[in-house]
This record gives C-alpha cells, structure tokens and sequence, in this order.
C-alpha cells in the first residue's frame, strides 16, 4: 500500500446511502481485499486493491494501486471499474467510474472513484461446509511461478474458503497469511474453479504424514462463486433432507 488510509467522515447527509456507508465503513476497518476488473474490455484480467478511504459526503471513495502492476497501466479518468469481494459474510459488488489519478513521488497510483449509485450485497447464508466425505476424490492444484504445481486433495469447501490435504509435506512449506496465486479446485461436475487465496492456518500430522492447509478466497471471479454457492447449497439441502427426512423441502 502507497497511501496513508483516512478515516471516514462521520456527517452523513444521504440516508439512501446508509446501507453503503456502513458496509464501506466495514471493508475499510477490515482490510477487505477487492477485486477489480475493467469494464467493457473484453478479456480483462482481475487485479486486487484495497479501500483508502469513503467520503459518501464528498461522493467518493478511494482506492491503492492495482496488484498486478501493470494492470494500472491502462487505467486513466473516466475508466470504470466492476468491484467485488465478501466481507464479514456478505458479498458486494458495484461499478464506479475513475474522477481523479493520483501518484506519490515515487510514481505510484491511487485512484478517486465516485461513490457507487448502485450497489449489489447479499447476505450469504452460514458458510456451511461440504466436508470429506463428500468431497474426497476432488483435487487441489496449487499453482507456482517456482516450482512444479503441488496436488492435493480437497477436504471441504464454503462459500467463503477451502482446506486442503497433502499426503506427506509438500515441497513448498507454508506459513499462516501466505498468499496462493493461483491455485485450481476440481468440482464434482468436472469443471475446475482457479482462484486465489491467502493461507489462514497450517497444520502436519506426523504420524499419518499428512499435512493441512485451510484456505480464505481472496479472488474469486463470479461464475466460480455462484459454481461453488450452487454445489454448497445442493450439498446443504441434502444434509437437511437427511437430518429431517424425505418430506423436508
């Protein structure tokens, strides 16, 4: 991160923007990764960034320089961007446009955006997890630049995150907040998910050699998420059915 974040203004003058407001307030205080895409161009790549700074009262918020780097590279006044990522449960989405580009000394960008007209959240339901049983035979690849993809296999998924199994310790060790750029989850249906995430714990057992990653999407592009939302909530109601018996709809 360039810039120093700014805290938010307090004086709230649009109660139709409340809603917005509390939920900005929220991405800002959490650290909440965005992910961004350029619209209207076909075969956008996805870049993160975070939230500096939501000023509903100046109809603007702010946000650091695009990661990758060279997806600043194209953006200039007038550039919308389709923003989206989970925060505390729920899922957000919003296009805004670019008003303003500003640089550091060193050359890096921030960006003022217009504070959203519009913006999609939903709610999502207790990030139920499809556990092993289900989910035994279904691959992980992790992805890397460095070294040959290590394949593992998935041992459950929410809507939120994933845990991984190694049998025996991978080449790669990780450590809690590692970051996964690329990484491949196999889906009953046979498709593939590619997302990214950061490690949120890591776990060996020496005596069955086996060793654990649990994982928290950080990127995940729309059609993977509503993939995984659909298979989660088909999993759930089956759960259900069972737990309750046939007559449960």
């Amino acid at each position: 991160m360039f810039f120093k974040r700014n805290k938010n203004k307090t004086k709230i003058k649009h109660p139709y923007f409340m809603g917005a407001v509390n939920l900005f307030n929220d991405i800002l205080s959490s650290h909440t990764i965005l992910s961004i895409k350029i619209t209207n161009t076909p075969g956008s790549a996805h870049a993160n960034s975070l939230l500096l700074q939501s000023s509903p009262d100046d109809g603007i918020i702010q946000i650091d320089s695009l990661v990758p780097d060279e997806m600043n590279r194209s953006l200039k006044i007038g550039t919308t961007l389709f923003i989206h990522g989970s925060n505390n449960g729920t899922d957000f989405s919003f296009n805004a446009p670019i008003k303003e580009i500003l640089k550091d000394p060193d050359g890096n960008a921030c960006y003022t955006l217009e504070f959203p007209k519009k913006l999609h959240s939903e709610l999502q339901r207790d990030s139920f997890r499809v556990g092993v049983s289900i989910v035994k035979e279904l691959k992980v690849t992790i992805l890397s630049t460095n070294s040959k993809p290590l394949e593992g296999f998935l041992r459950d998924i929410s809507a939120t995150g994933f845990r991984v199994e190694f049998k025996g310790k991978p080449a790669k060790q990780f450590s809690s907040n590692d970051q996964i750029n690329g990484c491949l989850i196999q889906m009953p249906d046979g498709n593939k998910i590619e997302c990214r995430a950061k490690v949120m714990h890591v776990n060996y057992n020496p005596d069955l050699d086996i060793y654990r990653l649990g994982c928290h999407f950080t990127e995940l592009p729309g059609q993977g998420q509503r993939t995984i939302n659909r298979f989660v909530n088909n999993m759930q109601r089956e759960t259900r059915r069972k737990e309750q018996g046939e007559d449960f709809i």
